[in-house]
């Protein structure tokens, strides 16, 4: 029995399209939790793992100062998460825009 994942099933393609349908589905449930909690009421996108994980180390590494070998590491790494997550989040409206959009635009409009 194949599992869905695997290449014969799908196709590396429709994992692909698996995974950031599920991502997108996250991101909604994750909202919509959110809403409910009365949280992130400004509606903007939640800040990525990476980029908080980031934010956090750069705090502490700047509290622990330039003299401590332990805060400059925390502040190199958290730098370097900070652009991780920006590029996740660029990553993720480019795929949103060139691909998951205009696939649920013809899914909803040409295919009908």
């Amino acid at each position: 029995m194949k599992r869905f994942w695997q290449k014969e099933s799908l196709g590396w393609t429709g994992v692909i399209v698996t995974m950031l349908l599920l991502d997108r589905v996250f991101e909604i449930v994750s909202r919509a939790m959110s809403k409910v909690r009365g949280q992130n009421k400004g509606g903007t996108k939640p800040q990525q793992p990476v980029g908080f994980l980031g934010e956090v180390m750069l705090k502490n590494g700047r509290e622990l100062g330039e003299d401590s070998t332990f805060g400059t590491a925390m502040v190199e790494m958290g730098e370097s998460l900070r652009q991780l997550s920006e590029v996740k989040d660029a990553f993720d409206l480019n795929v949103r825009q060139n691909f998951l959009d205009p696939l649920d635009h013809l899914k909803n409009k040409d295919l009908k």
